[in-house]
């Protein structure tokens, strides 16, 4: 008998134990596009937010809770994501949700966090044109948003190609019509005569837009303003180099980031000017020591440079981990009040968390991708971009009162409303 009661003893602390282990872990989760029209996208932001959960494990976890990190493919749609983030907040049971990339798929996943209370940061969100209808209580906008990337872009064109002959190529969808808006109205080429407008379906490629740039070649413009993302903006950069019409006109895209010029390669990428809220040689260009440690544990791990989405994801991870430790509580009111006006420098130059729409307040970057030969002299082979320009966050973001008039114009309260105030939306 007392072997039994021994053996039974040991087999319930060992019970115990692995219950206890088990309250010792957090679940996050991660919407990410492995796959899909934005999957140039998602790799490296499910790199990063791994990286900066083994990291946080290392340093203790968070209030002493090992991190587990669920991450669900959102196969770049929206209902998908929808499905994700279902599956994340009620059978997984997280205590926040980081990712995205579509607009309208982060909307969805917005809404659904707001409606469950629980914390959502989009390390980048591609498009935000609903008139602030997505900006909720429970969710903060990581990257830079489609207006900044506009309002930079616009500012580099209105330096470098003001009276000049444009072409505007633009996918067929909410993000390319409010982003050609946008440029039109800020560089007064408003006159569709002059400057003319191709709107094109997403996916188009082959035939489709061979015939489409020939017939921007037939306008003789000086600049061809691409108005794409992921696979469109991708196909069109590499026709128009394969073609040989780069030769003839400046490629401007208001949105580059480091996964897409790799899937378009440097001959395609060289040359071609867009806006960037993240650089891998940003740190080092100017100075920022934590970044230049990111970049360098980053590259020794994964066998290459970080994109701008990998920074973006690795930041929102650490600052809810800062967050969550600073209220000593993962409840989410609480850590979002914390979150609220905080501003910190951690990658690059000071950022701030807007208090009034959660948007990340932070620096832009004009780049221009760099000739082949010096792309292909670097070790990763991903020396991709110049950077031609840094431009304050406050310049080119949405002021409070152009935010009211969104809110507004929406039917929206200007304020970020708590949760039952979503009930009939």
């Amino acid at each position: 008998m007392k072997t039994i009661y021994t053996i039974s003893l040991v087999a319930i602390l060992i019970v115990l134990g692995t219950v206890a282990a088990a309250e010792q872990t957090v679940k996050l989760g991660l919407i990410s596009p492995q796959s899909g029209s934005y999957s140039v996208y998602g790799q490296d932001q499910q790199r990063a937010a791994v990286m900066a959960v083994e990291e946080i494990n290392a340093d203790g976890g968070i209030l002493g809770h090992q991190v587990e990190l669920i991450i669900m493919d959102s196969k770049s749609r929206a209902d998908v994501s929808a499905e994700s983030v279902f599956e994340l907040i009620k059978n997984q049971r997280v205590e926040a949700v980081f990712g995205g990339v579509s607009g309208e798929a982060t909307g969805i996943v917005s809404d659904i966090c707001q409606r469950s209370e629980v914390v959502f940061m989009a390390p980048v969100a591609f498009a935000n044109t609903d008139g602030g209808k997505k900006s909720h209580r429970y969710s903060f906008q990581g990257g830079f948003n489609p207006r900044m990337a506009a309002r930079a872009t616009a500012d580099y064109m209105n330096q470098n190609l003001s009276g000049q002959k444009l072409c505007y190529l633009v996918t067929d969808q909410r993000w390319g019509w409010s982003t050609e808006s946008n440029l039109r109205n800020w560089t007064q080429t408003r006159d569709e005569v002059d400057h003319k407008r191709f709107l094109i379906p997403p996916g188009t490629n082959g035939p489709a837009l061979e015939n489409i740039l020939d017939q921007v070649r037939a306008c003789q413009p000086k600049a061809l303003i691409l108005v794409q993302l992921g696979d469109d903006l991708v196909a069109s950069l590499k026709m128009i180099s394969a073609n040989g019409l780069k030769d003839k006109l400046e490629v401007v895209a208001p949105v580059v980031t480091l996964d897409l010029a790799e899937a378009v390669g440097a001959d395609a990428m060289a040359g071609v000017v867009g806006c960037t809220d993240w650089t891998w040689c940003v740190p080092y260009k100017y100075n920022h020591p934590e970044g230049i440690g990111f970049v360098d544990r980053f590259s020794e791990r994964f066998g290459r440079y970080p994109s701008s989405l990998a920074a973006n994801a690795y930041t929102c991870l650490k600052e809810y981990q800062i967050a969550v430790q600073q209220v000593g509580s993962f409840d989410a009111p609480a850590v979002i009040e914390n979150l609220e006006g905080r501003q910190f420098s951690s990658l690059k130059d000071q950022q701030q968390w807007r208090s009034w729409d959660h948007q990340c307040v932070q620096s832009v970057y004009v780049v221009q991708g760099k000739p082949k030969n010096e792309v292909l002299a670097d070790g990763y082979q991903l020396d991709f971009f110049n950077i031609l320009d840094k431009v304050s966050g406050q310049s080119v973001v949405a002021t409070r009162e152009e935010w009211n008039l969104q809110r507004e114009r929406a039917g929206l309260s200007t304020s970020l409303e708590p949760l039952e105030a979503y009930a009939g939306e």
